[in-house]
């Protein structure tokens, strides 16, 4: 019905206007951490910390930024991918305006149109998303696995297997951004058990967490201990 056109529009609109102003957020968070980030580097420096303490804490600190703002734009994809998970498994079926408005942003950046699409248009166009512009946003434009070409190959085909493989590579996409949380979170907890002020300006990122522990950010005694080694003459 017109009604329920004018609806999914407005849905769609909303969603690419959210999206737009979460990386407006997200750019300028960035700068604003740059610029504490050189006060904390000077603290530092004027600090009570052994010479060995200092030079990881600012090596850590000019990376800081940079996994705070992945670990960021990754919590907020978790949230994209549950949401993708939920339309996989349940089905885009008397879903018009939901699906739309999670597929909006994404359709405008590969040049299509999400309207007037039927049910089976738009679960194509779903899975176009998940192997095309949602990749990119967490893995990046890194190259693809055999295991990843195989799973795609299958969402491309459709039939009764592209939406288990679409599920297999949703899943894997959302440990991988975990995974990107988890190395910001893990690597701020390191670096404030040496400096704690840095705590008052970087805050861990909440979100679901891995389902098992994994091995991640920087391990603040390798560190020093390696640092320590090169000091005695070790190569």
């Amino acid at each position: 019905t017109n009604k329920a056109n004018l609806e999914e529009k407005a849905l769609a609109r909303e969603q690419t206007a959210y999206d737009r102003e979460q990386q407006r957020e997200v750019q300028k968070q960035i700068a604003a951490d740059n610029i504490a980030t050189k006060r904390l580097i000077a603290e530092v420096a004027k600090g009570n910390q052994s010479p060995f303490d200092k030079q990881i804490v600012t090596k850590t600190l000019t990376e800081l930024p940079k996994l705070k703002a992945d670990a960021r734009t990754q919590g907020n994809n978790i949230e994209r991918i549950d949401r993708a998970l939920e339309l996989v498994k349940k089905g885009v079926t008397g879903k018009g305006g939901q699906v739309k408005g999670f597929l909006a942003p994404y359709a405008e950046m590969m040049g299509v149109s999400s309207e007037g699409l039927n049910d089976a248009q738009t679960f194509q166009l779903l899975t176009r998303v998940i192997i095309g512009p949602m990749r990119l946003d967490i893995v990046g434009p890194g190259p693809v696995s055999e295991w990843e070409q195989q799973l795609m190959q299958k969402i491309s085909g459709g039939g009764g297997s592209s939406k288990q493989a679409a599920i297999e590579l949703l899943n894997s996409y959302k440990k991988q951004a975990q995974a990107k949380v988890q190395n910001y979170n893990e690597t701020l907890n390191g670096i404030t058990q040496i400096a704690p002020n840095i705590g008052k300006v970087y805050q861990p990122i909440e979100a679901s967490p891995l389902p098992s522990p994994a091995a991640s950010g920087i391990d603040m005694n390798a560190v020093k201990a390696e640092l320590q080694r090169r000091a005695k003459g070790g190569k």
